[in-house]
């Protein structure tokens, strides 16, 4: 038997998670697809991967091993989208348009990219 607070956050997991998503949805029906797009629902609502995984564990528990030992779920990779900074010109634009009080910060930020150090 597991502990209470076991029990507690698996069913949880049911009504916060498993319940909204699937709906009336036959457990017969679920595929391995549809458990993957599950996990890229919860990862895009901002859960950490630990809950993501217990989540899933929860999932495969009440669809059953027999049902699921085959599924290879998994998180979706991360992006590797390149971040874009501001060029020189752009934040000398932007220390120059900015409001008194934000200005000197602007401009100790566009020295320190400019220079390689903090001003």
């Amino acid at each position: 038997m597991k502990a209470p607070s076991y029990q507690e956050t698996r069913g949880a997991y049911l009504q916060t998670h498993l319940l909204p998503y699937f709906g009336s949805t036959a457990v017969r029906v679920l595929s391995e697809q549809r458990a993957q797009e599950f996990i890229t629902h919860l990862t895009r609502r901002g859960l950490a991967p630990a809950t993501v995984a217990s989540i899933t564990s929860t999932l495969k528990t009440i669809l059953g091993m027999k049902n699921t030992r085959d599924w290879k779920l998994a998180l979706p990779k991360p992006s590797t989208a390149e971040h874009r900074f501001f060029t020189h010109a752009e934040m000398l634009r932007i220390v120059e348009t900015a409001p008194g009080k934000w200005k000197p910060l602007f401009a100790s930020e566009e020295v320190r990219n400019s220079e390689g150090r903090i001003a």
